[in-house]
């Protein structure tokens, strides 16, 4: 009995292999026709293969003009403006100062205007005024290890911290074999980027007799995510900062959308000017010497809604009675204190 198993066995072992090496086999068990099959892999050609970067500073996604006149009347160009002088400020006269870090949602209704899509124009979201203002080397990004501005960025090193990476595509020959690889920056998905957070100082001037506000810098805030696409909570962070006063000249040349009045633009420096926009505290130095972040420095997020609105509540205290909290382009007046 046992014989005449182990002659089964041989048997039936000798009538699979020749199905198992066949090549109608190995093509089912196989992705890629036989043909595309990288085998310069086993044959040790893998490093030998060469790997081209293509250049490619069109990252951002570009506006198209209209062939027709998309208005029922002629539009008139748009006449870009510059920038408004901040008015003079000393030390010395400065009676109240606070800092604060806010987080601006643009996603939220109030701030919708600054993700304005793109026209014939040029108009369009905060993010690509910014991004395609740094890949023209007309404005400096900086090193988001702190909100000093210490350490400049490259285009190409904004781009890689944007995480928005590297695509690697084969080359192929006529007949399907593998030549080589091209490497070339993967598009930014602007909608992804859609919070920015303003590092701002608010002070009460006695020269002027007035609570005035300056934005010192500005970060796009993303969150950091798990592998599976996941969000983690409260990991919001800076990419990179750029000087607001270096940005404000570039502002100017593009628009933003007037919740007030549709059919008119206004300049996104005018935006930040007016302050059309509301944001949440995120961190100040009012009773904070170590300069922690709110989550850390206070986790419960009902403490820090209580912080915000006090210090929300001393602002305006300054700016109230007789003394009118301004935007920070208004002209200034004689002061009412002696």
């Amino acid at each position: 009995m046992m014989q005449e198993k182990k002659f089964l066995y041989i048997v039936l072992t000798l009538a699979v292999l020749p199905v198992l090496a066949s090549p109608l086999f190995a093509q089912t068990n196989n992705t890629l026709p036989t043909k595309l099959r990288p085998n310069f892999f086993s044959q040790g050609k893998a490093d030998s293969l060469p790997v081209t970067v293509i250049p490619d500073n069109n990252t951002l996604p570009q506006g198209k003009m209209s062939l027709r006149n998309d208005f029922p009347y002629v539009q008139a160009p748009y006449q870009q403006s510059n920038a408004l002088a901040y008015p003079r400020v000393r030390q010395e006269d400065i009676a109240y100062n606070v800092r604060v870090w806010e987080d601006v949602n643009t996603r939220k209704p109030q701030n919708r205007t600054m993700m304005y899509a793109m026209d014939d124009f040029g108009a369009q979201p905060l993010i690509a005024v910014i991004l395609k203002a740094i890949n023209a080397n007309r404005l400096t990004a900086f090193d988001a290890q702190d909100d000093r501005f210490t350490t400049p960025l490259t285009p190409q090193k904004v781009k890689e911290t944007m995480g928005n990476g590297l695509d690697t595509s084969a080359t192929l020959d006529m007949d399907g074999n593998i030549t080589g690889y091209q490497v070339r920056n993967k598009a930014v998905d602007l909608d992804s980027i859609y919070t920015f957070r303003l590092k701002e100082d608010w002070f009460y001037d006695k020269n002027y007799g007035r609570m005035m506000v300056r934005i010192i810098g500005i970060a796009p805030v993303i969150p950091f995510k798990l592998s599976t696409g996941e969000v983690i909570p409260n990991s919001e962070h800076p990419l990179f900062w750029i000087y607001f006063p270096d940005l404000r000249s570039i502002l100017t040349k593009y628009k933003a959308y007037n919740t007030q009045a549709p059919g008119t633009k206004m300049p996104f420096d005018e935006l930040f000017d007016l302050r059309q926009f509301k944001g949440r505290i995120v961190k100040s130095d009012y009773n904070n010497p170590g300069g922690e972040n709110w989550n850390t420095l206070m986790p419960d997020l009902d403490e820090q809604q209580k912080t915000e609105e006090e210090i929300r509540k001393q602002i305006k205290e300054y700016g109230s009675d007789d003394y009118d909290m301004i935007s920070q382009d208004t002209p200034p007046k004689k002061s009412k204190r002696k």
